[in-house]
């Protein structure tokens, strides 16, 4: 029996995306474009939201160009619509998670400066805006795992440091980020 040796993290989440069934790794780019539309950008994220639609955050395009564009799909139809909002920080290898009012908080990834984003971002859906959070934010990273914790916290873990330090434990406390007050329900 061959034994393998694993050199880094790296290495194995490499092996993990190379075992993912083509159906998956095509699933994500399905949906076929025009000139001037959006799609998912290098280093994008790709989040679903409560309503069904796939929200499209950031990403590299094929310039080098870190984008703060926020976009929508329906999986259903391929139809993308570039959204008014805009993240107040570009970004990419981050991530969003959809949080328990429907909300999507962006956290992580790399600046158009090549240098990792320290800031905290929230999306809201139904009023089509961006808010930078004022909550304390967990070490800058990028490339990681954001998990949202059945009390509310979002846990962050894994990634990378500042000078591609890989980071090599979760953090000990998640971010809380209040609700957004709402009159009704996410739909």
């Amino acid at each position: 029996m061959n034994k393998i040796v694993w050199k880094s993290s790296l290495t194995l989440v490499l092996v993990a995306l190379l075992m993912v069934p083509a159906s998956f790794a095509t699933m994500r780019h399905a949906a076929t474009f025009a000139a001037g539309e959006a799609s998912t950008l290098a280093g994008g994220s790709e989040t679903l939201l409560p309503d069904g639609r796939l929200l499209m955050v950031g990403g590299q395009d094929e310039d080098g160009l870190v984008k703060g564009t926020l976009s929508t799909r329906d999986p259903l139809t391929g139809a993308v619509i570039v959204l008014s909002a805009s993240l107040h920080f570009s970004r990419a290898a981050h991530t969003a998670t959809v949080l328990p009012d429907g909300s999507v908080l962006v956290l992580g990834g790399i600046g158009q400066n090549g240098k990792l984003v320290s800031s905290a971002e929230r999306f809201d859906p139904l009023s089509n805006t961006v808010e930078i959070l004022t909550v304390p934010s967990p070490t800058p990273r990028a490339f990681h795992t954001a998990t949202l914790l059945t009390d509310g916290r979002v846990l962050f873990a894994g990634g990378v440091f500042a000078n591609a330090i890989p980071a090599r434990k979760p953090l000990n406390s998640g971010i809380r980020v209040e609700a957004i007050p709402r009159s009704s329900p996410m739909a």
